[in-house]
């Protein structure tokens, strides 16, 4: 390549550096219509984000109101408790010596068949079904 107007060479330079040009022109405009779609992604999520906030404020006032109302009830349930009249008290049961029937060979037994179940839990079998 000389440089002289009419060469080969210099023409298929100024047609790659052309080609060039439109492929950067190209990759450009792809860039910048990225961009512009994720600006207007960001604006949508953005109101969306407003939306969802407005939503949340809705419901904490609801919230609010609804733990306003339970703590009401509550201060009613206390008050009622408070001017009901105690329960009565209950007597405890009488100690086994006083219950009918009771009788000190009936204690032995009850020991005799508590030995007798400890000693057999102590020699058990194995299952042979298996």
């Amino acid at each position: 390549m000389d440089g002289k107007a009419g060469d080969p060479s210099l023409a298929e330079a100024v047609t790659a550096l052309a080609t060039a040009a439109t492929t950067t022109t190209t990759a450009a405009d792809t860039i910048n219509a990225t961009v512009n779609a994720l600006n207007a992604a960001a604006t949508t999520m953005t109101a969306a984000s407003g939306t969802l906030n407005a939503a949340a404020d809705t419901l904490n006032a609801a919230s609010r109101a609804g733990n306003a109302e339970a703590l009401t009830r509550l201060a009613e349930i206390d008050d009622l408790l408070a001017r009901a009249a105690p329960a009565p008290a209950i007597d405890p049961p009488p100690p086994a010596a006083q219950l009918p029937g009771y009788t000190r060979s009936t204690e032995a037994s009850s020991a005799r068949v508590t030995a007798i179940a400890a000693s057999n839990a102590d020699r058990r079998r194995p299952n042979r079904s298996t």
